[in-house]
């Protein structure tokens, strides 16, 4: 499109645009949404320490593993936080509330919130460090 295009010829498109721009913005929303619920279900569950009952299985949360699990902790700040299916059936939430220096770099701690098929949802507390091979071990 120039410049010099007629304004009337340019209408149609700013209009396209306009409607692509909020179908995606509704998308992001809807999805948020979804995860929000989700979040605060898995964290009702957990404090009434409620059986899964299929939770894990609905949740629209991204698969993970060792080394997306990995990831996290690494790029992780204070108020990170990740919703994560386990190969395993299992699905949790973390929260990361501190970090601190340890004997080979990073420390954190975060709180969780967690279900499994055939379990009762739990939540609670842990601590991860760096060690001297580059992974994290539970502290």
């Amino acid at each position: 499109m120039s410049p010099t295009e007629p304004v009337s010829s340019r209408r149609p498109r700013r209009r396209r645009s306009v409607a692509a721009a909020l179908l995606i913005a509704a998308g992001f929303t809807a999805s948020a949404y979804g995860q929000d619920a989700s979040v605060a279900e898995i964290k009702r569950k957990a404090a009434g320490g409620e059986a899964d009952g299929g939770f894990c299985a609905a949740v629209p949360w991204a698969m993970t593993n060792d080394a997306g699990e990995h990831r996290f902790l690494e790029n992780a700040v204070v108020g990170s936080s990740e919703a994560a299916r386990f190969a395993g059936g299992a699905c949790s939430y973390t929260y990361i509330t501190e970090i601190y220096p340890g004997p080979n770099g990073k420390c954190l701690r975060y709180t969780w919130w967690a279900c499994a098929p055939g379990k009762t949802c739990a939540t609670g507390e842990t601590a991860f460090c760096k060690n001297a091979n580059g992974g994290f071990t539970r502290q």
